[in-house]
């Protein structure tokens, strides 16, 4: 055994030795090394930037029940579903469970809901939030959250439906932001390199300035707080509500330029009036979901289509 061990203690300082020699004669001086590879590493550098920018656009539609996400790279018009890292669903891998639990005052997200709804879930966020924002405090789904919150005041329960529902979104906005950074290695090394989200809401819901305004603000805190709440830690509701006053007192949470809010119909239609066997008409898009139907009316006008490409 001691004789194979000198055996290999001599081999690697044999090879050690080449090594230093090589590295000896090529770079004799410490410093003609140190120069060499902060010339390597500037050039490489330099390519990166001077590559064009990227330009990725993430489509978010927020559903009741189940959320769902496509990402598109605009500069090669090349697009991907997201799968949740800790997805198990085989059959359906990129549903996101668009529902909380608040144990002992903590939050955290449910990754697999099952059949069963949980005694600790919080269920139907943006249903809730458009509750809330419509003053509408009578409706069933707002006593699940004071049941499980204590929360009885308006206002605060405005908060927490608000604050619920900034933590579920940052934490899938976390994890989508990182995947792309996956796929992108050097994204952010380039000044102009853009990432925007649009957040898809019922037409319903986007038709009211109030609704449409508290979508607007909680995507924005939502978008900030991403990389604190990626992948959904579990967290104190205090200190979620704390985080979000960080984020309004930073003045931090504007983003106009990345966070958009997008009619959900207008989405949907987008590959019909882009087919070739799309015809001019009236049509009733019905959108049936895991928690809701929801329908709306629009026109289709080949020709506005034509001006507009025009």
């Amino acid at each position: 055994m001691n004789i194979w061990k000198n055996f290999l203690q001599k081999l690697k300082e044999w090879v050690f030795r080449k090594e230093l020699e090589t590295n000896i004669e090529i770079h004799s001086d410490g410093q003609e090394l140190k120069k060499s590879l902060e010339i390597q590493v500037n050039s490489r550098r330099k390519n990166r930037l001077e590559r064009e920018p990227y330009f990725v656009q993430i489509g978010f539609d927020f559903g009741t029940a189940y959320s769902k996400c496509v990402c598109r790279d605009v500069i090669t018009n090349k697009a991907w579903v997201y799968i949740p890292y800790k997805s198990d669903c085989n059959e359906y891998p990129f549903l996101i469970p668009s529902s909380l639990l608040l144990r002992n005052g903590k939050l955290s997200h449910v990754e697999n809901p099952g059949r069963e709804y949980q005694k600790d879930g919080l269920y139907y966020l943006k249903y809730a939030l458009g509750k809330v924002s419509l003053c509408e405090w009578n409706d069933p789904i707002l006593d699940l959250y004071r049941k499980l919150s204590g929360i009885s005041n308006e206002k605060k329960l405005v908060t927490l439906v608000e604050n619920c529902t900034i933590y579920f979104l940052a934490g899938v906005f976390g994890e989508i932001r990182n995947q792309i950074k996956e796929r992108f290695p050097y994204f952010g090394l380039h000044k102009d390199d853009y990432m925007a989200v649009n957040l898809a809401v019922p037409v319903a819901d986007a038709e009211h300035p109030q609704v449409n305004r508290l979508y607007q603000n909680v995507l924005c805190n939502a978008w900030a707080l991403a990389d604190q709440f990626k992948e959904h830690p579990a967290i104190d509701i205090s200190e979620v509500e704390r985080s979000v006053m960080d984020i309004i007192n930073e003045e931090n949470k504007s983003h106009s330029d990345i966070c958009f809010i997008y009619p959900e119909t207008s989405a949907n239609v987008q590959g019909f009036v882009r087919s070739r066997v799309s015809r001019p008409g009236i049509y009733l898009f019905s959108d049936t979901g895991a928690g809701t139907v929801n329908q709306s009316v629009f026109i289709f006008l080949t020709e506005l289509l034509h001006f507009s490409k025009a």
